[in-house]
């Protein structure tokens, strides 16, 4: 257990010194000896946690995002998962700024398609709830992905470009397009079963 803990602290002084050069320069210009010598450490302590810088951004997100889920928690309601999200951005705009620049779309979204599917899918529970009508397992998956999928990317636009979107008016229009457009579905789904 004691390992456990000194193996996390460890990763998490080498998260740290990421994000420190992250916010100075772009992703594929910071070195492993860079993050070193600002942890204080020798070169064998990286790679006995991480093959490289890449494996390390990983886990920093990873890590980001669990600490997010464990914030929210498993049933969050997604105006507070949005709220999180564009907070996240906002507290770490360099960060997530040099990510969106430097690796792949699917990397730099996988951070937040770990929080928003869970958060769509009580949506959606609740849209049926309310008004009766239940979706067919297949269409309700597609719907799943559909809306993660459009909120992730207007999150990273948001991200890349939010100086002229408020973020309470960004979130106002994500969640009341999503809900207009349930509304549509499920009315349109009751007038094809009647």
């Amino acid at each position: 257990m004691k390992h456990a803990i000194t193996s996390y602290n460890t990763k998490k002084k080498l998260a740290a010194s990421l994000k420190r050069a992250m916010a100075q320069k772009p992703f594929n210009k910071i070195t492993v000896s860079e993050i070193m010598l600002d942890c204080d450490l020798n070169r064998k302590t990286f790679y006995y946690h991480f093959e490289d810088l890449n494996g390390l951004l990983h886990w920093m997100l990873e890590d980001d995002a669990n600490a997010l889920l464990e914030a929210l928690g498993p049933k969050a309601e997604l105006e507070r998962t949005l709220h999180f999200a564009l907070d996240y951005i906002e507290d770490n705009e360099a960060v997530v700024r040099c990510v969106l620049e430097s690796v792949t779309y699917e990397d730099a979204t996988a951070f937040f398609r770990l929080n928003l599917p869970a958060a769509v899918t009580k949506c959606i529970n609740d849209a049926e709830r309310s008004t009766g009508i239940l979706l067919d397992e297949p269409y309700r998956q597609f719907l799943i992905r559909f809306h993660t999928n459009a909120l992730v990317s207007y999150i990273v636009a948001w991200a890349l470009d939010h100086d002229d979107v408020d973020r309470g008016c960004a979130i106002r229009s994500m969640m009341g397009t999503l809900q207009q457009s349930l509304d549509g579905i499920l009315q349109h789904q009751k007038t094809m079963r009647t």
